[in-house]
């Protein structure tokens, strides 16, 4: 049976001796430092967080090497964390294999969902986790104090002090916050799981720790703690675990773990084991480095390109499919010359990838079934594959449609399979910067 997951008990957990970066928030360490106990050596070296924003866990985490743990959002706004390798994606279906990480992390990110995306939601993390979810949010309790309480707390607060509203005191507005029995009830319907609550830090230090990030003039106060006091500050919060709490954090594990797809190499930021992790949002397949560097990544089966951003990071984004046409007008009467290239075009893209072959079919010169009857030896040599991405045109008023690249004027030796997918490759590329 494959090992446990490596979760240690939070009495046993004894403050690092970590140093804090520069300008991290006290309301982040509130939130984040309550999970380092259930962080153990496997969480560490396969480790996921989706919804990490810029920092994420790394606040936390700041002895961590550069590519320790993978941040998934749906975009970047600044330059995220050195320690994380991020990856940007549209929502939806995580863009990794079965059991990729052996934990997944996710704070502050249900409460943001429909509440008929919620079960999908902490579902997709469970596929994705090989051993353990940790999962937190703010909670709507019934008839008693709760997140919403304190958000209208610090807008009134905020207004009389003339600092405006900012946005992120609006998270229980658009949708009504989880309550912590339904959400509970969801891990239920999982037989293969365990969950249980985790102790966060209280709603006296949490407002402790918001006041004292978003006042002005207290930034000098906070600098030397994360400076020269960051034990002592991360046993202040840690300690704080007591009295109620208008956040939950949840701890849901496998009852047969295994072991994970991704190891994380520490240092790099895309290693070989992160790409076999990741599924193309497109098709399922996996991905590959075809330059040097990495600094575009291709996905074997559909073909599909995937760039990286200023930041560095991959955009997963399941894209609008590009469509590509290769046009010939052959000379069906003598097909020698050409009807290499119709092979090489088959055999370089695997059946249902987004391209076409536009053969025009001048029916004052040949019909459709003849033409059939032309290409039969050429798509003999691929079985019972489907053909439905060669397009036989016999309207010469009809023109082929999305970006279209013309096969003639050369002969067809020098049309082979890596032509093909050089000029897939290309053209992606310039529909991913268009974007």
């Amino acid at each position: 049976m494959p090992p446990s997951p490596s979760v240690a008990s939070p009495a046993s957990a004894q403050p690092t001796r970590p140093s804090f970066s520069p300008g991290t928030q006290l309301n982040w360490l509130a939130r984040y430092l309550p999970l380092k106990a259930y962080l153990g050596s496997a969480a560490r070296k396969s480790l996921l967080e989706v919804g990490s924003g810029s920092h994420g866990i790394s606040v936390a985490l700041p002895d961590y090497a550069v590519g320790s743990f993978v941040g998934l959002d749906t975009h970047f706004a600044l330059a995220p964390a050195p320690s994380m390798t991020p990856i940007v994606y549209g929502g939806g279906k995580l863009p990794f294999k079965n059991g990729a990480f052996h934990t997944v992390v996710s704070i502050d990110k249900l409460e943001r969902l429909p509440s008929g995306q919620r079960v999908s939601f902490v579902e997709e993390l469970m596929r994705v986790a090989s051993g353990q979810v940790l999962l937190g949010f703010p909670i709507q309790r019934e008839g008693g104090a709760d997140a919403r309480h304190a958000e209208l707390f610090l807008q009134t607060l905020l207004r009389a002090l003339g600092m405006g509203h900012p946005s992120w005191l609006r998270e229980g507005e658009e949708h009504a916050l989880p309550q912590a029995t339904d959400v509970e009830a969801i891990f239920t319907r999982f037989p293969g799981w365990s969950w249980r609550p985790l102790p966060t830090t209280g709603n006296l230090i949490n407002l402790m720790a918001v006041l004292v990030d978003l006042l002005p003039g207290t930034g000098a106060w906070v600098a030397p703690l994360l400076e020269k006091h960051p034990a002592e500050l991360e046993t202040w919060l840690r300690a704080g675990a007591f009295g109620p709490a208008d956040r939950a954090l949840y701890s849901l594990e496998r009852k047969e773990p295994s072991l994970p797809v991704v190891t994380l190499t520490p240092g790099e930021l895309l290693c070989r084991s992160l790409l076999r992790g990741i599924s193309c949002p497109d098709c399922e397949g996996g991905l590959d480095a075809f330059e040097p560097r990495l600094s575009r990544l291709i996905c074997t089966s559909c073909q599909r390109v995937f760039s990286r951003g200023a930041f560095g990071e991959v955009h997963l984004t399941a894209a609008s499919r590009l469509e590509l046409t290769f046009h010939l007008a052959p000379d069906w009467a003598a097909p020698a010359g050409w009807m290499m290239m119709v092979k090489n075009y088959l055999a370089a893209f695997p059946a249902g990838a987004p391209y076409r072959l536009w053969l025009d079919v001048d029916p004052a010169r040949i019909g459709v079934a003849r033409a059939v009857a032309v290409l039969q030896p050429a798509l003999a040599v691929f079985g019972d594959r489907p053909f439905a991405e060669i397009f036989l045109n016999d309207d010469m008023r009809q023109q082929p449609r999305g970006h279209v690249v013309a096969l003639a004027g050369a002969a067809g030796e020098q049309r082979n399979v890596e032509w093909f997918r050089a000029q897939a490759r290309n053209a992606e590329g310039k529909n991913v910067r268009s974007r």
